[in-house]
């Protein structure tokens, strides 16, 4: 509910103001995060993780210029995931709230866990980029991104047809 009424307003406040508006990605900014926070291994790859419940998180992959290698999907974390990259010898680094699932089934010297989590102060480098490269978004067709449908039911409280 957050992330529709938080795009809803932001689309009032662009559409009524004849403002552009940027849209960012929520794995890129955890990204970002640990790549301007932390040095790590020359080549690594960052792995933005977002906790989607039970072994189950949201993740990307990433260059260290930002570039999407691999495009967001739902991941069921095993002791195989990202075993391609781990067999090639890449460094993976892994951050958001998701990443902490990860650090127990993983036993590759080639992962890497950053503390970055999700936080607007990443932000202003990723929107200063869309700005000047006019990456701005359709306020009229801009809808949330869901990886998997939203999980919205009715209240038990509310008697249809009564």
């Amino acid at each position: 509910t957050s992330l529709r009424s938080g795009l809803s307003t932001a689309k009032g406040l662009c559409y009524g103001l004849d403002l552009p508006l940027l849209s960012i990605d929520s794995l890129i900014i955890i990204a970002a995060g640990s790549i301007q926070e932390q040095d790590y291994p020359e080549g690594s790859l960052y792995v933005p993780m977002i906790d989607a419940r039970r072994m189950e998180v949201y993740t990307a992959v990433y260059s260290a210029s930002g570039e999407v290698l691999e495009k967001s999907s739902a991941m069921i974390l095993t002791n195989e995931s990202f075993s391609d990259y781990f067999d090639r010898g890449v460094p993976l680094v892994f951050a958001g709230n998701g990443a902490p699932k990860f650090s127990p089934i993983t036993s590759s010297s080639f992962a890497y866990f950053s503390p970055v989590r999700s936080n607007a102060i990443y932000m202003p480098t990723l929107a200063e980029k869309g700005f000047q490269q006019k990456e701005f978004a359709n306020v009229a067709y801009l809808e949330p991104y869901y990886l998997k449908p939203p999980n919205i039911t009715v209240s038990k409280k509310i008697h249809l047809g009564s």
